[in-house]
């Protein structure tokens, strides 16, 4: 099936996340994937619920102050919104029984992703560059375990981590 253009605001946002963090060698190791096209497969949409790949991976999702626009001179309007990003980490095997490498390695993880994002702040899309406000991990939205009975084996409770980070963007054109 052919792929839907991404025309939209929030589609192009999208567009330009998945493509960007798929180039990134950083990304590329943590989800271990081999090319940009197996890594891009470990960034899913909101809408795609029954795709979530295998772990680690990201879901990208629309806020709810996505794709509006603000006008900031008589005859200039620049898009802005929000997304979130929602992290679904794993830690290395030797670490899962082990409180601190395994709260260690999901902090280098989850951080070292909000500053590939922060490396894709300027990417140029058509004829718009991508300008973020603000990265921000929201308090409920902190690095941490599944719970024990969530995990694949309760013996090893540093083995699946999430997170969130919220993403404040315009546009310049």
């Amino acid at each position: 099936m052919t792929e839907i253009a991404a025309t939209g605001t929030i589609s192009r946002m999208m567009d330009v996340l998945r493509t960007g963090l798929s180039q990134q060698a950083a990304f590329l190791t943590w989800c271990g994937a081999g090319s940009g096209s197996a890594a891009k497969a470990r960034i899913v949409l909101d809408a795609e619920p029954a795709a979530e790949p295998t772990r680690p991976y990201i879901v990208l999702l629309p806020r709810p102050d996505c794709g509006s626009r603000r006008q900031v001179a008589v005859a200039t309007l620049f898009p802005t919104g929000g997304l979130r990003v929602a992290v679904f980490g794993t830690v290395p095997s030797d670490y899962v029984a082990d409180a601190f490498n395994g709260v260690r390695s999901m902090h280098n993880s989850f951080y070292a992703l909000l500053d590939c994002l922060g490396a894709l702040s300027g990417t140029i899309i058509g004829t718009s560059r991508i300008e973020f406000g603000a990265l921000l991990v929201p308090g409920d939205g902190q690095p941490g375990f599944v719970p024990r009975a969530g995990q694949p084996d309760a013996t090893k409770p540093y083995e699946l981590w999430e997170g969130e980070i919220d993403i404040s963007w315009g546009t310049v054109e």
